[in-house]
């Protein structure tokens, strides 16, 4: 037989034992009237050191060998990317319903009626200058509407547009072509919060009150006209709501004041008129925003989010039954995040879960107080580095080492926990998103760089305390018509043991035997009542290990051998990790009975 290697140790070196039994023996010199007797015969074995390298296979599996804090262990891993679709806010373009223009009077001051000059200009006519008052005008109201807007836009502080022309005139008829008109001053109750572009500099504009005040205004034509141009607007000044994602902006204009003064030629005993009729039109065009000051809240999404599950269905055998029960110690899962929105002052969140999958159901386990990643601005664009684990490990992962943040999640120790390990672990992230928050200078109708990251799951075997691998084998097909004829009542197996393995280990074996050593379907049974069993702790140092197995054994077909192991601290498994037997002995007690 060949010696095959277990996944406990210990195991290891019974089977080492069994793979010293040569079936090429030869008994044809046993007299055919003669029982052999074998009574405590010692045969001393050696066997070279043993390493987890040579009992866990690594090969096609999720476990790997890695190298952390110079030391080669044992680990789950997985790394990979992750990214969100480009971050775009639509923009939108708000109109207003149209203004229907008004009329005002301004009416004469007399005491103001005075010769332009002391002279005629042709005989019979004279210079007057008259200056006529207002005090208000009609009131015109002016509501923009914008529908459907996004979701993600929840309020506006202020807003900056493409250049929006906004234009108010007066203009009269009848003053004849003798007659020039100014303004010496007019105040107009304007828009508030407005942001515009280039005022004449006899132009005097408040933001904060929204009054508009113009020193010498000229007519041209019986029309005087004043044209702004607005390139943002604070909304909250000017009133500005958002509901159900329709902004609504109401404001309105008037003329609070003006002085008007008329300069006209008039015949001898002609009177200057005692009012002028103004119509007044105002008319603004639509609003299209560009970008914005205030809260927005952000789902990302994308496909690119999904980040691949950790499958465990190739695992070493040493792991693979169904009793097994694995708490890992201070499992870890790195991220590396980028923020491309941190100029606009925009943070990100986002929750994880980890879901092991089995058979009969499928285990969620969330950061602790259902906590969030939160990616912040401090760091500019990032990266902006995080740890997930139960505690803040001693010795991170260096490529993420740089401003490293500590995210509690202690269930991450409990995810291969269970009966058996799961097929696999799923992890997602929870309503990625930016959320409630204000934003600053934020483009409408851009594409902004997508949020992404990566990501690398770590976790080292290293177990906690009421873990237990549990692990069996059957080494069968002994069997032949000689071996038949031997009968085995006491095997016992002594040695020193020194161990660099953190497991400790119950081991038992179960001697096998079958009827027909020629059936080929006839599977080896257990010889009922009849085992040995030992203890070999974690760390062992020249250990003194002994196993008796105690009964009659007929036609041994093999062993079965389980061990239960559990660890002794939560040291990592490595692949260095040694087991050394000296001194093996093997005490045999039987006998051999044939007829020839």
């Amino acid at each position: 037989m060949k010696p095959k290697y277990l996944a406990v140790p210990l195991v290891t070196a019974f089977l080492a034992i069994t793979g010293c039994i040569d079936n090429n023996y030869d008994l044809s010199d046993i007299d055919t009237t003669t029982e052999v007797k074998v009574n405590n015969l010692t045969l001393p074995i050696n066997l070279d050191a043993i390493t987890l390298n040579d009992i866990i296979d690594t090969d096609d599996s999720q476990i790997k060998i890695i190298t952390l804090d110079g030391k080669e262990i044992y680990a789950v891993t997985q790394n990979g990317e992750f990214e969100a679709e480009d971050i775009e806010i639509p923009g939108f373009t708000a109109t207003a319903q149209k203004i229907n223009p008004v009329e005002s009077v301004f009416k004469l001051n007399s005491a103001d009626v005075i010769p332009a000059a002391k002279y005629s200009t042709r005989a019979g006519s004279i210079k007057i200058n008259a200056k006529y008052n207002l005090k208000s005008s009609p009131i015109q109201n002016i509501d923009y509407t914008a529908s459907s807007l996004d979701k993600s836009l929840i309020s506006i502080d202020y807003m900056t547009c493409d250049p929006m022309v906004i234009k108010f005139s007066l203009s009269t008829t009848g003053t004849g072509s003798n007659t020039t008109m100014r303004f010496n001053k007019i105040v107009l109750n304007f828009i508030k919060g407005l942001s515009l572009k280039s005022l004449p500099s006899n132009y005097t504009y408040d933001p904060v009150t929204g009054q508009l005040t113009i020193v010498n205004l000229n007519f041209k034509e019986n029309k005087a006209e004043i044209i702004l141009t607005a390139v943002g607007a604070d909304m909250i000044k000017a009133g500005c709501k958002i509901e159900n994602h329709i902004l609504n902006f109401r404001s309105s204009i008037n003329l609070k004041e003006a002085e008007l003064e008329m300069t006209t030629e008039m015949t001898e005993g002609s009177s200057v008129s005692s009012e002028i009729k103004f119509a007044i039109n105002t008319d603004v065009e639509p609003l299209v925003a560009k970008s914005f000051n205030g809260q927005v809240q952000y789902n990302l999404e994308g496909n690119g989010l999904s980040i691949d599950p950790v499958m465990l269905n190739d695992l070493p055998d040493f792991l693979n039954d169904d009793q097994t029960n694995i708490l890992l110690s201070n499992p870890q899962i790195y991220i590396s995040v980028s923020n491309p929105v941190a100029e606009n002052n925009l943070s990100f969140q986002t929750g994880m879960t980890l879901t092991a999958v089995r058979d009969n159901e499928d285990k969620t386990f969330s950061l602790d107080n259902n906590g969030k990643i939160n990616i912040g601005v401090n760091n500019g664009s990032g990266p902006y580095n995080f740890v997930l684990s139960p505690a803040m490990p001693d010795n991170p992962l260096t490529d993420y080492a740089n401003g490293l943040k500590h995210v509690a999640f202690s269930g991450l120790s409990e995810v291969l926990s269970g009966n058996g390990l799961p097929s696999e672990i799923k992890i997602d992230l929870i309503n990625p998103e930016l959320p409630l928050q204000s934003a600053i200078n934020f483009p409408l109708n851009t594409k902004l760089p997508a949020l992404k990251g990566t990501y690398d799951f770590l976790a080292p075997l290293a177990l906690e305390r009421n873990s237990k691998i549990v692990y069996t084998d059957t080494e069968d097909g002994w069997g032949d018509e000689d071996l038949a004829k031997l009968t085995v009542n006491t095997l016992e197996i002594t040695a020193d043991v020194t161990s660099m393995i953190p497991l400790g280990a119950t081991v038992t074996i179960v001697p096998l035997y079958k009827n027909n050593f020629d059936d080929e379907n006839e599977e080896a049974k257990p010889i009922a009542g009849v085992k040995g069993e030992a203890m070999l702790p974690a760390n062992a140092k020249d250990y003194p290990l002994s196993i008796t197995i105690k009964g009659e054994i007929k036609r041994l077909d093999g062993i079965k051998i389980s061990a239960i192991a559990e660890p002794g601290s939560t040291e990592a498994l490595g692949p260095k990790q040694t087991i050394i037997l000296k001194n093996v002995r093997a005490t045999v007690s039987g006998s051999y009975t044939t007829d020839f």
